[in-house]
């Protein structure tokens, strides 16, 4: 893992230590590896987090409530976006103006506490090819269960998102090293905060 230049003439770098230790290799040479990795800090610092500007910070999205309203059984008073799965699909206004304002300022990641059967379409028919931009798609299987019921649904057991689950890289396949994302840089947009618990979160209003 290294450093790869774009286009831009800055730096996108897999590894920040690796990215600022490649900046000043060619200035100055160093005796140990401690003292490399001290110069390495020292100038992070005086930069006012240059590591921090390397990646952009993780959004995680949930779907429901958020990106779409949906609804079981369908209403026959309404008419949907469309169903998928026998569940009526309402789009929120503009849903897709505020996805494009996410991709271009946040890493995002999508995490639904619904199955994977029916996370992956509605993904696909919200996003098309932005889905391929996601860094992790994440369903009801990823999330913590309780012994509680949720206050919408008497019959739908209690699931919480735990985002040491992400900063703890406890899934391989996490495009980034264990550590990376933490809770400086991580925000998790969900329209129930009792899902989060503890986590960093932004309440928003509901969209029904």
């Amino acid at each position: 893992m290294g450093c790869h230049a774009a286009q831009s003439n800055n730096t996108d770098c897999d590894s920040p230590k690796e990215c600022v230790a490649d900046e000043i290799k060619s200035d100055k040479e160093f005796s140990s590896n401690e003292e490399a990795s001290s110069e390495i800090l020292r100038i992070c610092s005086c930069v006012g987090g240059k590591v921090g500007i390397l990646k952009k910070k993780l959004l995680v999205l949930d779907i429901n409530g958020l990106l779409v309203d949906l609804v079981y059984p369908p209403p026959n008073d309404q008419n949907p976006d469309t169903i998928i799965r026998g569940v009526a699909v309402f789009k929120r206004p503009f849903y897709l103006d505020f996805l494009k304002f996410c991709f271009e300022r946040f890493e995002v990641s999508i995490w639904s506490s619904r199955s994977r059967r029916n996370v992956e379409p509605i993904v696909e028919y919200l996003m098309g090819e932005m889905k391929n931009k996601l860094l992790f798609c994440w369903d009801y299987s990823h999330c913590t269960g309780t012994s509680f019921k949720t206050f919408e649904d008497s019959h739908k057991e209690l699931q919480f998102k735990d985002m040491k689950k992400v900063w703890d890289k406890q899934f391989p396949n996490l495009p980034w090293d264990k550590g990376y994302y933490n809770e400086s840089n991580t925000l998790l947009l969900d329209d129930s905060p009792y899902k989060a618990l503890l986590n960093p979160v932004i309440k928003q209003t509901l969209y029904n």
